[in-house]
C-alpha cells in the first residue's frame, strides 16, 4: 500500500505585522519590553524638539503620565495631517531625516510606527472576529493626536487570518491649538518596573534639559512634577532645517538621497536644484563650477539613472565636485552645550561647584566634524552615580558608548577612573556628529572612530582627575575618606591660563551674544576678568589676555570665533581714495566687497559713475607698497606717489597684525599683486619683513606669494649717507638676537652692524626719501596699470553710452524744469510725520534718503 503524501501549500504572509510583535519591536528599537515607556518618551520628545527648532521656536515640551497612559505636548507648528496618514501606512517608512546626513536626533524613520505597535502589544493583542471585523474580545485603547483644528483618533486591531493590521482613523474638529499633543493609552505604565521605572522615566526626561540649553521642560508623573527652565532660549546649534554639508556624505549616502527624491516623483528636479540644497553651494557661481566639472548642467536627476539604479561613477564624481567647491564645517558650528550650562545643571542636583570640571574636545575626520563634551561633579548627599549620556542632543536610555578602543566601553573607563555606580558623583558625556553609525537597528549603541574614542578617554580622565586621585588614596588608607570633602572642594591653586581656559568659551559667548555678533578681544577680556582674578587671586594683565591667552585658546581648540582686534594701520587705494583701517572687521568687509564686485554682471553700470569701477586690485592698482610705520601719508599724498604708480599703500604701527596679513595673503595670493616692503634697518624692521610671509602662532598663510624687500638695508644706508644711532637689546641674549637676524635674512655684515647700530627711514629728508622710493619702484618694474584690450574696449563703450545717456538726461531735466516753471510743488501737510514713521522702520538711513523715497513715491502716484 502506497503511503499518503503531504502536498505542501505555498503561503504568502504579509510583513505588515512586523510592527505588532514584541520580538520585532525589540529588534527595531534596541530595547526590551520593560524599557518601552522610555522609548516612547524619547521618540515623542525628539520629534517635539525637532519640530520647534525647524520652526525657529525655542522648544517648550510638557510630558504627563497618569493612570491611562502618557501624553507629550509641544509648542511647535503642529504635525501635518498628511504625515499622520503616512505613519499609518505600515508598508512604507516615513522620515524627513533618514536620507540626509546631518546632526539630528533619532533619524530611524519609524519612530511613530513603533510607538503605535508598542501600544498595541502592551494593551493586549486585540484579535478580530473573522466573521465580524468590528467584534473584539476586549476594546482597544485609542491613540490621540491633536494638531491645528483636528483631533485624530486612532485604533489598531489585527486580522490574524490575513496577518494584517486593521486601522481605524477618525478625525474630530477642535478649537485651533498651537503645537502637537500626542496621548498614548498605556494602563500599566505607572505600575511597570515599580519605583525604578518612575525614576528612570523622570531622569530621561530631565536629561533632555541637561543637553538642550534652549529647552523648557515639564514632567508630571501622577502629580509629582518636575520643571526645568532653559539656560539659553536662543542657544545656537545646527538646526534640522540647516543645509547639510557635502563633506558629510559618502557616495552611497548621496546615492540614497537622490534615489529618495526620484522615488518621491521628483524626476524633473535638476541636478542644479539638488546641489543648491547643500551648505556652501547656494551661490550660482559655485553651482556652475560643480555642474561644469561634472557635465551635468541642466541635467535632471532622472538623467543619473543607470539600469535599475544610479550611475555610481557619476554620483561619485558629482560628490567630489561638490566637496571641491564647498568649505569644511567647523565643529563649533554644530553647537556647543558649554560649561556654563552644565555647571547650572550640576548645581541644581546639589553638586559642589568647586568639584565641577568640564572639558570640550573637538575634531574632524573624512570631512566630518565632531564635538565631545564631558562634565563631572561630586554630590556629597547622593548615594549613587548619575550618568547622563547623549548623542546629537538626544539622551540615551542605555549607555551608547559601548566600544572605546582598548577600554572596551564607557562602563570600563568609568570603573578604571573609580567612578563606580554607587559613588555620589554625576558624569555627563555628550557627542555631536553629523555622521553617526550604530551597531544595532534600534540605534542604541554608536560606533565611534579612534580619534573620537581617544578624546572621550582623555576628557573623562581629565574631568575625574581629582576624584580618581582621592579614591585611590582611600583604597590605600581606610581613613582617607574622612578627608574627601577637603580634597574635593578645597580652593586649589589655579594658574592664569587654567582659569582663562575655564571661562574662555563662556566669556566669548557672553561678549558675542552667543556667537551671533563680532566681539572685540577686550570685550572677551572684560567678560572673563572677574572669574580669572577670583580663581587666581591675581590682577589680570589686559595685554597678556588679548594678545596671548585668547589667541592661544583659539589656536589650541581650533575654534572659529568672530573675535576682532583694533585697527593698527591703514590700507589706501589709489584714485578711489578708499581707506581701509587694518582691523579684523574692516579688512573682512573690504575683501567681501571685492569678491562681490568680481561677480557683478559686466553690463551693469551707474549713470553717475565718472570712472570705470576700481574697487579692489583688478584693473586698478598693480602693487602694494607696505611701510612699517604710520605718518608718511601726507608726504605721499603731496607728491601723488600712489596715483603716479598705481600703488595701494599699506602702513602699520610696528609689527603687522593678523588683519594686515590676511589682506596681503588674499591680494597677493589670489590676485597676484606684488608686495613691496619699506622698513627701518634694524632687528624689528627685518622681523616685520619676515612676518609678512611667514606663518606665526596667530596666522597661517593660505597662499604662496613673494615679498620684495625695497629696504632699508645696509647698502642703502651707506649709499644715501643716512645717520645711524646706537641700539640696546635690554634683557635679550646676544645669540638670540643673532639668530633672529639670520632667520630674517640679514647678512654677516648687517648682523655685525645691527648688534650695535640701527638706521630709521626717518633719517631721510623728504625729497631724498621720495627720490629713493621711486628709484626702487622703477628698478622693480612698477608702472601705471593699463588693462587688457577687452577691458579697455568695454570701458570705452560704457563711457560713450554714458555720455549719450547723460545728454538725454540733461535735456529731459531742462524740459521738465521749463514745464514746471517757478510754481512750487505741493507739499503734504503730514510730511514730518511720514518721515518720522519711515525712519522707525529704516533707522539705518538719513532723513534726506527717506525724504527722497517719499518724493519719488508721491511723484509716481500722481503720474
Amino acid at each position: 500500500m502506497t503511503a499518503a503524501l503531504l502536498k505542501r501549500a505555498t503561503f504568502c504572509t504579509s510583513r505588515l505585522l512586523d510592527f505588532f510583535s514584541e520580538k520585532e519591536l525589540v529588534a527595531q528599537t534596541g530595547h526590551q519590553r520593560a524599557a518601552w515607556p522610555l522609548v516612547v518618551l524619547k521618540e515623542l520628545v525628539d520629534n517635539a524638539i525637532d519640530a520647534c527648532e525647524e520652526a525657529g521656536i525655542a522648544p517648550v515640551v510638557s510630558v504627563k503620565v497618569d493612570g491611562s497612559g502618557i501624553s507629550v505636548e509641544d509648542n511647535g507648528p503642529g504635525i501635518p495631517a498628511e504625515t499622520i496618514r503616512n505613519v499609518l501606512d505600515f508598508s512604507v517608512r516615513v522620515s524627513s531625516r533618514e536620507a540626509y546626513v546631518s546632526p539630528t536626533r533619532g533619524a530611524q524613520g519609524n519612530a511613530l510606527k513603533t510607538i503605535l505597535g508598542m501600544q498595541f502589544v502592551i494593551d493586549g493583542e486585540h484579535q478580530v472576529d473573522p466573521t465580524n471585523l468590528h467584534v473584539l474580545k476586549r476594546p482597544p485603547h485609542r491613540i490621540e493626536i491633536e494638531s491645528g483644528t483636528s483631533r485624530h483618533l486612532i485604533e489598531i486591531k489585527v486580522d490574524r487570518i490575513r496577518q494584517e493590521p486593521v486601522i481605524s482613523h477618525e478625525i474630530e474638529r477642535i478649537k485651533v491649538r498651537n503645537g502637537t499633543l500626542v496621548r498614548l493609552g498605556w494602563p500599566d505604565l505607572t505600575s511597570s518596573d515599580g519605583n525604578d521605572g518612575r525614576q528612570r522615566f523622570l531622569q530621561i526626561g530631565q536629561d533632555y534639559a541637561w543637553i538642550n540649553p534652549h529647552l523648557t521642560l515639564s514632567v508630571d508623573w501622577r502629580g509629582e512634577t518636575l520643571r526645568v527652565e532653559p539656560t539659553d532660549p536662543k542657544w545656537p546649534k545646527w538646526l534640522p532645517s540647516d543645509p547639510t554639508s557635502p563633506h558629510w556624505y559618502r557616495p552611497e549616502h548621496l546615492d540614497r538621497l537622490i534615489c529618495g527624491y526620484l522615488a518621491d516623483g521628483r524626476e524633473k528636479m535638476t541636478v542644479r536644484e539638488l546641489v543648491s540644497q547643500f551648505a556652501g553651494l547656494t551661490g550660482t557661481g559655485k553651482q556652475s563650477a560643480v555642474l561644469g566639472a561634472t557635465g551635468l548642467a541642466r541635467e535632471p536627476l532622472a538623467g543619473l539613472k543607470k539600469g535599475d539604479g544610479l550611475d555610481k561613477a557619476i554620483v561619485k564624481k558629482l560628490l567630489a565636485a561638490m566637496k571641491e567647491q564647498s568649505k569644511l564645517i567647523k565643529p563649533e558650528r554644530l553647537g556647543v552645550i558649554g560649561s556654563e550650562h552644565f555647571k547650572r545643571r550640576f548645581e541644581s542636583v546639589g553638586c559642589h561647584l568647586y568639584s565641577f570640571e568640564y572639558r570640550k574636545m573637538i575634531g574632524s575626520g573624512d570631512g566630518v566634524p565632531w564635538v565631545i563634551e564631558t562634565a563631572f561633579g561630586w554630590c556629597e548627599e547622593e548615594t549613587n552615580r548619575r550618568l547622563v549620556t547623549g548623542v546629537n542632543w538626544s539622551p540615551s536610555i542605555v549607555n551608547p558608548f559601548r566600544e572605546l578602543g582598548g577600554f572596551g566601553g564607557l562602563d570600563a573607563l568609568l570603573s578604571e577612573q573609580r567612578l563606580y555606580a554607587d559613588d555620589p558623583v554625576v558624569v555627563a558625556l555628550h557627542m555631536t556628529c553629523p555622521r553617526v553609525e550604530h551597531t544595532d537597528r534600534g540605534k542604541s549603541a554608536v560606533v565611534i572612530n579612534e580619534a573620537q574614542a581617544s578624546s572621550v578617554i582623555q576628557a573623562i580622565k581629565s574631568v575625574a582627575k581629582l576624584w580618581t586621585k582621592q579614591r585611590k588614596q582611600e583604597e590605600r588608607d581606610h581613613w582617607a575618606h574622612l578627608r574627601r570633602q577637603d580634597a574635593m572642594i578645597r580652593r586649589r591653586h589655579v594658574s592664569v591660563k587654567d582659569a582663562a581656559w575655564e571661562v574662555m568659551e563662556d566669556a566669548y559667548l557672553k561678549a558675542s551674544a552667543n556667537g551671533k555678533l563680532p566681539a572685540k578681544a577686550r570685550q572677551v577680556m572684560y567678560a572673563a576678568r572677574d572669574h580669572i582674578q577670583e580663581r587666581t587671586g591675581k590682577a589680570l594683565n589686559d595685554t597678556y589676555f588679548t594678545q596671548q591667552l585668547l589667541p592661544d585658546y583659539v589656536e589650541e581648540n581650533d575654534v572659529d570665533w568672530n573675535v576682532v582686534y583694533d585697527a593698527r594701520g591703514h590700507f589706501l587705494e589709489p584714485h578711489t581714495k578708499l581707506q581701509v583701517p587694518l582691523g579684523t572687521l574692516q579688512v573682512r568687509k573690504y575683501l567681501e566687497e571685492i569678491e562681490a564686485h568680481e561677480v557683478t554682471e559686466p553690463g551693469r553700470y551707474e549713470i553717475r559713475n565718472k570712472y570705470y569701477p576700481t574697487l579692489g586690485p583688478k584693473n586698478a592698482f598693480g602693487a602694494i607698497l607696505f611701510i612699517e610705520k604710520e605718518g608718511f601719508h601726507e608726504l605721499f599724498e603731496a607728491v601723488k606717489l600712489a596715483e603716479r604708480y598705481d600703488l595701494a599703500i599699506m602702513s602699520t604701527k610696528g609689527m603687522s597684525v593678523v588683519a594686515s596679513r590676511k589682506l596681503i595673503d588674499t591680494l597677493a595670493g589670489e590676485y597676484d599683486v606684488p608686495i613691496l616692503v619699506l622698513h627701518d634697518f634694524d632687528k624689528w624692521g627685518l622681523s616685520i619683513l619676515g612676518g609678512l610671509s611667514h606663518d606665526t602662532r596667530r596666522y597661517e598663510f593660505v597662499n604662496e606669494f613673494n615679498v620684495t624687500d625695497l629696504g632699508l638695508r645696509l647698502e642703502d644706508a651707506i649709499a644715501e649717507g643716512l645717520v645711524s644711532e646706537r641700539v640696546h637689546y635690554k634683557g635679550e641674549d646676544k645669540s638670540a638676537v643673532i639668530g633672529n637676524l639670520e632667520d630674517n635674512g640679514a647678512t654677516a655684515a648687517e648682523i655685525a652692524f645691527l648688534l650695535e647700530r640701527r638706521v630709521e627711514l626717518n633719517a631721510f629728508a623728504s625729497d631724498k626719501f621720495i627720490d629713493w622710493i621711486e628709484r626702487k619702484l622703477k628698478a622693480n618694474g612698477i608702472s601705471k596699470v593699463v588693462p587688457e584690450d577687452k577691458v579697455i574696449t568695454e570701458a570705452y563703450r560704457r563711457m560713450r553710452r554714458q555720455a549719450v545717456v547723460q545728454d538725454a538726461v540733461d535735456l529731459a531735466v531742462a524740459k521738465a524744469l521749463q514745464e514746471l516753471g517757478d510754481e512750487p510743488c505741493a507739499v503734504p501737510d503730514n510730511l514730518r510725520i511720514r518721515v518720522q514713521k519711515k525712519l522707525k522702520t529704516s533707522s539705518e538711513k538719513r532723513w534726506d534718503d527717506v525724504l527722497r523715497g517719499l518724493a519719488d513715491q508721491d511723484h509716481e502716484a500722481q503720474s
